[in-house]
């Protein structure tokens, strides 16, 4: 048995293996005539679904349509199950992908049933059919109902961050967890458990698919690259046979453990994109308190130009907001070493903490994003022209040079926090950009909000305080944090305790 530990997740992926002392192979002493019909081909499974193999999909909707014709096209026998099927007098106004029966009849034909009807509809269809139900792999590919954004808002607003990074904003759309945090039951628990209370013997449920759309399911080309199949149940052989149906439609798959890991699989389908949230929130507020501040100041001082009015706006408002998001990304890192410090040993961080570096990638990127807007209307205004009343005039070189530097290291922060690059860096490469280039950065960007400080306050638009003002500060707060962290003593003393 091998362990595959995923970033995604919060808890390690076991894969089952091709042995013979695997959960999915051999019999075991005891074992019913029927469990070692469905075990007895286990191995082959692997390898691949015996053609006499038939797969029912129950519910002729969007998904169960796509899922049957799917089957249907890679050459597995297939037939469609529903409440209405056609007869003589009667046919149906969608397109039939295969043979079309009954929920019975389609039960009959088949040993493994692919149940795609919604949640709610579960228990009903057990209790109806529990005697057809018997010796089938019963597959769920359900998820829960799709919160509604006032709902995801909330639970964002209610969400208690988890220690360490992984803390962030990741899991709030999830259905609510019980008071001791245990995760809610999954559509697969429940319909494991409404099979248990019918009494019908050697019906295995599996949880699988809910993580591949319809429209990818007719439409290969369109989910790049091909989400990956994770299979959850208790039983080993009925999880090889959906795992060997997966790699028949062309999906990569693996076992993800226990009925119970089907939490974590309905729970990632309603994500919402994760950290992005707080980050996009807090930078929206923030922008558009600048905002209204910058424009009461900007007509105060009897500023008139309408044309250079949205010019002026993206220049210093979102100026200021590029360097102030840099500043918030690296400052939680150094907070996180005080309170390691404070509290002698690595203790849970507090929520607020946890959220905090969780959502610092999605910080950073929103910051560097607010910079490059920054830079363009700077570049396409003739910015330089109106630099170059700064006194002394190096003072008007030394802003461009280190503007024009920090938005490249930024750059680089950036491009380095896509999954893809980071996956390629070494642990050693990850500190230098993360660590050594982040302090640059933050370098150059005061040294360039630095000299426009300094212009401000030789004249009049230092009063009232300006919102670049707020920014400097934080940034300056955040680097001399970074930097007494990564000196002796502090530094000595962080490692100290984290090596508890």
């Amino acid at each position: 048995m091998a362990t595959v530990v995923g970033n995604g997740a919060a808890a390690d992926v076991a894969v089952s293996g091709a042995s013979s002392g695997s959960s999915s192979g051999g019999s075991s002493p005891g074992m019913t005539e029927a469990e070692g019909k469905l075990k007895a081909p286990a191995v082959a499974l692997e390898m691949g679904l015996p053609d006499d193999v038939a797969v029912a999909v129950i519910g002729n909707g969007a998904y169960g349509c796509s899922f049957a014709r799917k089957v249907t096209a890679c050459g597995i026998p297939a037939v469609l199950g529903s409440r209405s099927p056609p007869d003589g007098a009667h046919q149906p106004s969608w397109a039939t992908p295969c043979a079309v029966l009954s929920h019975a009849g389609a039960l009959a034909a088949a040993d493994l049933v692919v149940l795609a009807i919604p949640a709610a509809a579960h228990g009903t269809f057990v209790r109806k059919h529990a005697h057809a139900l018997a010796d089938k792999v019963l597959v769920d590919v359900a998820n829960p109902p799709t919160p509604s954004v006032a709902s995801t808002l909330c639970g964002l607003l209610r969400k208690r961050g988890r220690a360490g990074s992984r803390g962030g904003w990741g899991d709030a759309a999830a259905p609510a967890a019980a008071a001791d945090g245990t995760p809610p039951p999954s559509t697969a628990e429940a319909l494991a458990a409404a099979v248990a209370a019918a009494g019908i013997p050697r019906c295995h449920v599996v949880k699988a698919f809910n993580n591949v759309p319809a429209y990818a399911l007719d439409e290969p080309s369109a989910r790049t690259p091909p989400p990956l199949v994770s299979a959850a149940g208790h039983d080993g052989a009925a999880k090889t046979a959906v795992l060997s149906l997966a790699r028949r439609l062309g999906y990569d798959a693996l076992d993800a453990g226990g009925l119970h890991a089907a939490r974590t699989a309905e729970r990632a389908v309603h994500r919402f994109f994760d950290g992005w949230v707080g980050a996009v929130t807090f930078a929206a507020g923030l922008l558009l308190a600048w905002s209204v501040y910058w424009a009461s100041r900007y007509y105060a001082f009897g500023e008139q130009d309408h044309a250079n009015v949205w010019w002026a706006w993206l220049l210093v408002p979102w100026g200021d907001m590029g360097a102030l998001l840099l500043a918030v990304t690296f400052l939680p890192g150094s907070v996180a070493a005080a309170v390691q410090l404070a509290r002698r040993g690595r203790h849970p961080f507090p929520g607020w903490l946890a959220a905090w570096l969780g959502s610092r990638k999605q910080l950073g990127l929103t910051g560097f994003w607010f910079a490059a807007v920054h830079s363009v209307a700077a570049a396409s205004n003739g910015f330089t022209r109106a630099s170059a009343s700064f006194t002394p005039l190096y003072d008007h070189y030394l802003y461009w040079a280190a503007g024009v530097l920090a938005l490249g290291c930024y750059w680089v922060l950036a491009a380095a926090s896509s999954p893809a690059t980071a996956a390629g860096l070494s642990w050693a490469e990850f500190r230098f950009v993360f660590s050594f280039l982040g302090l640059v950065t933050m370098g150059l960007t005061l040294t360039h909000v630095g000299v426009l400080v300094k212009f401000y306050t030789q004249h009049d638009d230092a009063n009232p305080v300006q919102t670049v003002f707020l920014a400097f500060s934080v940034l300056a707060l955040s680097a001399t944090l970074m930097l007494a962290f990564k000196v002796p003593p502090l530094s000595l003393a962080v490692r100290h305790v984290r090596a508890k």
